[in-house]
């Protein structure tokens, strides 16, 4: 079965101005738009600059091709070929990437469509988009929903949800671009990930189906170590039992800034940007350089579908998906000894 949805006709970006909101709580303040419903800035009370990549213009999140600060699906990361079967029923995806592999949900995947912001205040915000059966090839109508919330503690807290009326794939993933200082790379950061295990990918970074694990490896981030020149564009795999645990820290050696990040999802996907010098302006009219900045991406195991012993990325009417994230960022004058 392949969709044959005429994309286009669903999908004007002119006709459709982002929309912004600023949310500021307990010395955390966060900029969202509802293109992709995207982080476009982040700051921390007493910090110049801000904590992730972003555009200061919303429309150039509409032609950017890094997903900056998107929400990435409906299924996020790649599925080889585009291709996945549910209860024995083939399914072609958008081949988006090199016209080969479906990325991101495909060209109009979520991460690319403006979003319907549908309450807010003046610490939260929640967006909406819903896809018809058969867009980007996925099957089910589906209805999804990303709500960001700065809680008490100034940590941003980040949920997706997920209704469909039929099986269908899904698998969301939150796409910042992280730099917790004002270098113009990450080199002076540190990285933690409490992971045993990786997955070794292609060429065209499609998991291989293999597990690996991480000892005696450049993968092996157990222990705070320094990110050092590695490229690195690989799912680590996490223990995972439906609650939020601390899954990675994140520091500057240069800012002393950490971020911690907490996740109820079986995979973190770690790439270190090395793209980023294709993309255009910043928010000081130059451009960013390869590995400006890094993503740390909570999801799903990318290719799941297709791999035996792979976690499993379906939904149905009666099982709706839903992930939590958290995001807890800390200056030196903020940490407790």
């Amino acid at each position: 079965m392949t969709g044959n949805t005429p994309y286009s006709e669903h999908h004007s970006l002119a006709d459709n101005p982002a929309t912004e909101h600023y949310l500021s709580h307990a010395g955390l303040s966060v900029r969202v738009i509802s293109f992709g419903a995207a982080i476009q800035d982040i700051k921390l009370a007493g910090i110049a600059q801000s904590l992730v990549l972003g555009f200061p213009d919303s429309k150039r999140y509409e032609t950017n091709r890094a997903y900056m600060g998107a929400t990435a699906g409906r299924f996020a990361n790649r599925l080889n070929q585009g291709q996945f079967q549910i209860n024995g029923t083939h399914y072609q995806a958008d081949r988006n990437e090199n016209e080969t592999h479906c990325l991101h949900g495909g060209v109009f995947g979520c991460g690319k469509r403006h979003w319907h912001l549908a309450d807010k205040d003046k610490r939260s915000a929640l967006f909406t988009v819903d896809e018809p059966d058969g867009w980007m090839g996925f099957p089910g109508d589906i209805s999804l929903s990303c709500h960001y919330e700065i809680s008490d503690d100034g940590a941003l807290n980040i949920t997706y949800h997920g209704t469909t009326n039929q099986p269908t794939l899904i698998n969301l993933a939150h796409h910042s671009y992280f730099k917790l200082d004002d270098l113009p790379d990450i080199s002076a950061h540190h990285l933690m990930i409490a992971s045993d295990s990786y997955l070794p990918v292609t060429s065209e970074n499609i998991p291989t189906g293999d597990i690996a694990d991480v000892t005696d490896t450049a993968f092996d981030f157990r222990q705070m170590k320094a990110i050092g020149t590695g490229r690195f564009d690989h799912n680590f795999c996490l223990p995972s039992d439906g609650h939020l645990r601390k899954m990675a820290i994140l520091k500057s050696a240069h800012s002393g800034i950490e971020m911690h990040l907490e996740t109820d999802q079986p995979g973190l996907q770690f790439y270190t940007g090395d793209h980023l010098d294709e993309l255009g302006t910043t928010h000081h009219g130059s451009s960013y350089q390869k590995r400006a900045g890094l993503c740390l991406e909570p999801q799903n195991w990318p290719d799941a579908p297709n791999h035996a012993g792979f976690p499993h990325a379906i939904i149905t009417a009666d099982m709706p998906y839903q992930q939590r994230m958290r995001l807890h960022f800390l200056s030196p004058e903020l940490m407790i000894e």
